[in-house]
């Protein structure tokens, strides 16, 4: 019998946690982690609470996810953290819904051509390559590090046409900024507005500004 996401499920099963916290400290101190081992205790629909109000629902079985992001997808809206990312990329692909994120999907598909999805690919192989052609045999090295540089160069290289070093003198230390209080966001219960000018959201819309 096929799954359906819609008709078949109810209240998912999950953790009751804390009254007032729900199960944020747990996903807090190892959100993959957390992840993993609810999908592990309560199977691939597993419903959790992330403070007093915030409801999260995992969906873990490959037919369902299909039916969220393809098949039934106008029933479904970006979650709070995809709309948070707006102060970011705008309404872009990323973070649009609807009929606009279908024009701008149509806008884009020509950069997605075979010959031009081959191009990337091999920009990512030879950034990686000569990134790790650097590191010498018994280096003890930051791992977390290493791939968000890789990771900025592939940016670099794909999406601005500059090579590595340009790459991290121009939208390194901007990139790493939004990135790190952007995902610091999305785990706050309630986020402060932007506009309050604490000196973190002065950080963030400098470092947006300068991207």
């Amino acid at each position: 019998m096929k799954k359906s996401f819609i008709n078949t499920f109810k209240t998912p099963l999950g953790p009751k946690g804390n009254l007032l916290k729900g199960v944020l400290k747990e996903f807090q101190s190892d959100p993959l982690g957390y992840l993993i081992k609810m999908e592990k205790e309560y199977g691939e629909v597993v419903q959790f609470r992330l403070g007093p109000f915030l409801k999260v629902n995992l969906v873990s079985d490959p037919d369902l996810i299909k039916e969220i992001l393809v098949t039934k997808q106008k029933s479904f809206l970006k979650s709070r953290d995809m709309r948070a990312l707006k102060t970011i990329v705008g309404e872009g692909l990323l973070t649009s819904e609807k009929e606009y994120h279908l024009k701008q999907r149509r806008l884009i598909q020509p950069a997605f051509k075979k010959t031009h999805i081959q191009q990337y690919g091999q920009d990512m192989i030879d950034t990686t390559l000569n990134y790790i052609a650097k590191w010498k045999d018994g280096q003890e090295r930051q791992i977390a590090d290493d791939m968000m540089n890789i990771t900025l160069g592939i940016i670099s290289k794909t999406m601005f046409s500059m090579d590595f070093e340009e790459g991290v003198s121009k939208i390194g230390e901007p990139i790493e900024k939004v990135m790190k209080l952007a995902v610091k966001r999305m785990r706050s219960i309630l986020p402060l507005p932007l506009w309050i000018p604490t000196k973190e959201n002065l950080i963030y819309k400098k470092a947006v500004k300068e991207l």
